[in-house]
């Protein structure tokens, strides 16, 4: 569920006007595109710098972390371990726990659709 999650498109870009629409018509050049978690957090690195940190982050709390957690807690059930080394694992998938971010996603995403949604709305011409 997690990776069907990750990869599935999260929203699609879609710009209109002639020139765009010129572009594709003639050269074939498509501005429209779908975008899923794992091409943002390429995405997020592109322009370099500072902004590798930021995709760094988004690559620990939006995809690492949230694979690594159910990967551990399936190694606790179905794996003979001794006990030092179950509790050693349970004790590391707890602290991978506190570095996924499904929670905040569900109260950033909204409101960040409702604070950008409407700045990037072209006003309609009468």
């Amino acid at each position: 569920l997690t990776v069907l999650a990750i990869t599935v498109p999260v929203f699609t870009r879609k710009v209109h006007g002639s020139l765009p629409t010129l572009l594709k018509l003639n050269l074939g050049i498509d501005f429209d595109q779908t975008y899923n978690m794992v091409e943002l957090a390429g995405m997020c690195a592109q322009a370099g710098g500072l902004d590798r940190f930021m995709s760094a982050t988004f690559w620990i709390f939006i995809i690492i972390c949230p694979l690594l957690r159910p990967v551990t807690q399936l190694a606790l059930l179905h794996l003979p371990l001794p006990l030092a080394k179950q509790r050693l694992l349970h004790r590391v998938s707890r602290h991978i726990a506190a570095y996924y971010a499904f929670e905040v996603m569900l109260v950033a995403v909204p409101l960040i659709h409702l604070a950008f949604g409407p700045m990037s709305k072209v006003p309609e011409l009468l």
